[in-house]
């Protein structure tokens, strides 16, 4: 099991709020080298299921008469001081997503928990992360990393604020993952941004290797959302 907060490692953010020094120099070239690997590997088994379920909410939007909506749906997101479009399966109903819009929504998250907005196969997405299939293409990229804080909204600032020294890329994985619903976001991505500015490169990259392991788990027991 991953330790979300080892031994040491406060929640609070150093004198002053922000981090002591840039971590940039800690396994940083490993880190993303093996982001790459991973991606150029898991990509081509990843296809069958992402074309799977890319028919799946297709075939739903048919059955409620909504077969123009995409079966995607991008999100401005900021990772690594950089903002750009994140990539996932739409997993609420097409017509909730566009009332969502009309009230002046902001983020798709903010209707993820509402049983009455997702799709029934968006239910069994987010049960399993397989929403999130589509940004592997943002890891092979170099825009996102396997592991690290989740991407951030522009309109987020105090993350933004917090995060701009570190200049780390959003994960596919990460603590807030692993405490899904248990604690929050803001506090959960400084455990990670703590363990990456403190470890060495082998040490990162075992513990995000440990942070994989366990998001695999959760994924194979369906606790998403």
């Amino acid at each position: 099991m991953v330790d979300l907060q080892p031994a040491g490692v406060p929640l609070n953010a150093p004198r002053g709020g922000q981090p002591s020094e840039l971590p940039v120099r800690y396994g940083k070239l490993l880190k993303h080298a093996v982001d790459r690997l991973v991606a150029v590997g898991v990509l081509p088994f990843a296809v069958g299921p992402a074309a799977l379920v890319a028919g799946l909410i297709k075939l739903e939007d048919f059955a409620r008469g909504e077969p123009r909506a995409s079966v995607f749906y991008r999100e401005r997101r900021v990772s690594a001081g950089e903002a750009f479009d994140l990539l996932k399966f739409r997993v609420v109903r097409p017509s909730a997503l566009a009332a969502h819009r009309a009230r002046g929504g902001r983020t798709v998250k903010e209707l993820e928990g509402d049983p009455q907005a997702l799709s029934c196969v968006g239910r069994f997405l987010v049960d399993y992360y397989l929403d999130e299939l589509p940004q592997l293409l943002h890891v092979l990229s170099g825009r996102m990393s396997l592991v690290g804080p989740r991407p951030v909204w522009p309109h987020d600032t105090r993350r933004l604020e917090y995060f701009r020294p570190f200049r780390i890329k959003a994960g596919l994985a990460g603590t807030f993952q692993l405490a899904k619903g248990t604690g929050d976001i803001f506090d959960l991505d400084r455990i990670y941004l703590r363990e990456y500015a403190r470890r060495g490169p082998l040490s990162l990259l075992r513990y995000d290797l440990s942070v994989l392991r366990a998001t695999l788990r959760k994924m194979t027991r369906g606790e998403g959302l």
